[in-house]
């Protein structure tokens, strides 16, 4: 069953976030900020996981040390 947040495009059937983890890093000159975000997930995902990056420049994505396809 496919659950449907109104406020957001993720998809919450695909897995539960259990913890998440920011550093973040302000550049004033430029006016951007560096985000690093840790998630820790409940349990195993079992096909992709889509993260809702609506407005938001992702430039890499993780996990276990390798790099995903965006």
């Amino acid at each position: 069953m496919e659950l449907k947040d109104p406020t957001t495009y993720t998809n919450l059937s695909q897995g539960k976030i259990r913890h998440i983890d920011f550093r973040i890093g302000v550049d004033f000159s430029t006016r951007a900020l560096e985000i690093e975000a840790r998630y820790q997930l409940s349990e195993p995902v079992h096909g992709s996981l889509y993260l809702d990056t609506f407005k938001i420049d992702l430039t890499q994505a993780r996990t276990n040390g390798r790099e995903l396809e965006r």
